[in-house]
């Protein structure tokens, strides 16, 4: 039951992907058509986008592209970590466990977009949780900050 949510969850994260890459096309557009409305603004007009939000609009599909492969290093990450699990015994294959949290974790916060970001830490979350690791795993799932995606993480660990 647990892998075809996880295999769920990775096609969401996919139509998420190419949903975002037709936004950023679209804001690409409404930018353009901003500066274009802005050469005729009088001086005490304000362009329709902030800043702010034409920088965003002006993301690559390349960045974006990259925080997937940083998302898809975390759960290749985890899932190599989750076939070993039974075979845990001794201090040294602990560690080497915690090491991939640990290695998993900084990659996942060091994703600049929450979506990919939150969705990288739902694997190590989940890793926890299969790794017996309740209070851990109840600490990263509070720094999922999106509502939607921390109730995903937890409906793939049921």
């Amino acid at each position: 039951m647990s892998f075809i949510l996880f295999i769920i969850i990775i096609g969401l994260l996919f139509l998420l992907f190419q949903l975002k890459k037709e936004n950023n096309k679209l804001h690409g557009l409404l930018a353009d058509k901003n500066d274009a409305d802005s050469n005729t603004l009088e001086a005490d007009e304000e362009p329709c986008l902030a800043k702010e939000e034409r920088s965003l609009a002006e993301l690559s599909p390349e960045e974006e592209s990259a925080w997937a492969e940083e998302a898809e290093k975390v759960r290749v990450l985890c899932k190599a970590a989750e076939c070993h699990l039974q075979n845990i015994s001794d201090e040294s294959e602990y560690n080497k466990l915690n090491e991939v949290m640990e290695k998993s974790i900084a990659i996942a916060k060091s994703i600049p977009d929450e979506f990919y970001s939150y969705s990288a830490l739902g694997f190590v979350v989940k890793l926890a949780h299969d790794a017996g690791m309740k209070e851990r795993k109840d600490a990263l799932l509070k720094e999922i900050k999106n509502p939607m995606l921390a109730d995903m993480v937890l409906s793939s660990m049921k």
